[in-house]
C-alpha cells in the first residue's frame, strides 16, 4: 500500500467517534531495578512545601516516548503499525546510556545520551508519522525517563538532586524494539499497555 493510501486510510479511520479512540504513544522500555532507588529515597530525606503531591513513576511505567500520537480510532492501529514496523526494521539494534538526572515544569527526569542510532530512529518515526497525517513535534526531542511528578506547588530540592545526580551513570541498556503504548489515566495513576512491538534490526 502506498504511503499517501495509508495516510488516508488512517485519517479517516481517526476521524471516527470519541468514544472509539485510545491514546496512543511509540516509545521505548528502559531496565527497571535497584538502581534507582537512590535518587527515590533522596526525593523523601526531608520535608519540603506539597511533598504530599510527589507522585513516583512505577516501575513497569518507565519509557522513552519517541513520538506522542494522542487519540486515535483503534481500528486504525493496524494501519499505523504496518508503517511503523517498517520503519524500525530498517534501524539495528543498539545501546542506550542512561545517565544525569535533570526536571521539567512539574516533573523529574533522568537522563538517556542522545546517541546518533536514537536520534535517527526518533526521527524515521517522527517523519513516518508526519506522513500519516500526525502532527510535527515543535519542541527538540529530549530522551528522558520521568521518575517522578509533583504538584504546581510543590517545592522539591531540585539543585540538591542535580548537584548529587547530574552526572550519574545509571546504566547501559539494548534497544533491540520499539513500542505503541496505550496511555490510560485511572484512579491510581496512569498506566502503560504494549499494544504492539516492532522489532528492530538483529
Amino acid at each position: 500500500m502506498a504511503q499517501s493510501q495509508g495516510a488516508e486510510i488512517l485519517m479517516q479511520s481517526s476521524s471516527n467517534c470519541e468514544a472509539s479512540k485510545i491514546r496512543v504513544f511509540v516509545g521505548l522500555q528502559t531496565l527497571a531495578g535497584d538502581w534507582l532507588a537512590p535518587v527515590r529515597q533522596s526525593l523523601y530525606e526531608e520535608s519540603y512545601p506539597g511533598i504530599e503531591s510527589l507522585r513516583l513513576t512505577p516501575e513497569r511505567n518507565l519509557h522513552v516516548t519517541l513520538k506522542f500520537l494522542g487519540l486515535m480510532a483503534e481500528e486504525a492501529i493496524s494501519e499505523l503499525s504496518l508503517h511503523l514496523a517498517q520503519v524500525c526494521a530498517k534501524h539495528q539494534v543498539f545501546n542506550y546510556h542512561c545517565r544525569g538526572l535533570g526536571h521539567f515544569k512539574q516533573s523529574i527526569w533522568l537522563g538517556v545520551d542522545p546517541s546518533p542510532e536514537l536520534l535517527a530512529l526518533s526521527k524515521d518515526i517522527e517523519n513516518c508519522c508526519a506522513l500519516l497525517g500526525f502532527a510535527a513535534e515543535q519542541k527538540r526531542f529530549t530522551p528522558h525517563v520521568t521518575i517522578a511528578r509533583y504538584g504546581k506547588a510543590a517545592r522539591p530540592p531540585l539543585s540538591n538532586l542535580t548537584d548529587r545526580f547530574g552526572e550519574q551513570e545509571w546504566f547501559v541498556g539494548a534497544i533491540s524494539e520499539a513500542y505503541l503504548f496505550k496511555s490510560e489515566t485511572l484512579p491510581a495513576g496512569a498506566k502503560y499497555t504494549v499494544i504492539e512491538r516492532y522489532p528492530l534490526k538483529p
